[in-house]
């Protein structure tokens, strides 16, 4: 990196089981958790936190190159746990995830409540499934539509 360049995000990302099966057992889960953070460290991302519940992931995460890509980034590590889940955890060509996904850049205030947020996805779902909680994120961050319209030149 160009030592005049000073480049940082925190993002906040979440995905779903494909038509949010609940495939994702608590030793899954445990799998998955400790392949992505491997897999995050080996792409250039810090990993700070991953959890999920049966049906859902969700990672926060540091990234500080200016060549990262979201996108990218999402792919591989999708195609490489639906790898991992079908060849080496039994799902034999059953599993895959949904096309998909949610990630939101966050400021660097909202790490500890996000943070926090996932270590609880446990009891977080109790009452809420993912299709609410997918609706109640997207609806959240409908508004930077508004902020952008706001101020766009």
């Amino acid at each position: 990196m160009n030592r005049d360049t000073y480049f940082t995000l925190f993002f906040h990302l979440t995905f779903s089981t494909k038509q949010r099966m609940r495939l994702l057992t608590p030793p899954i889960q445990l799998r998955l958790q400790q392949y992505m953070i491997t897999f995050c460290k080996n792409n250039g991302v810090v990993p700070l936190i991953i959890n999920g519940v049966r049906d859902h992931m969700h990672l926060l995460f540091y990234v500080c190159s200016p060549s990262f890509s979201i996108s990218d980034f999402v792919r591989e590590l999708k195609k490489c746990t639906n790898k991992l889940c079908n060849e080496s955890l039994g799902y034999n060509g059953l599993f895959s995830w949904q096309q998909g996904y949610f990630a939101q850049a966050i400021s660097r205030d909202r790490v500890p409540g996000c943070y926090e947020y996932i270590k609880n996805q446990q009891k977080h779902h109790i009452g809420m499934t993912f299709s609410e909680e997918w609706e109640k994120m997207k609806a959240a961050y409908e508004k930077d539509g508004d902020i952008v319209s706001k101020y766009k030149k």
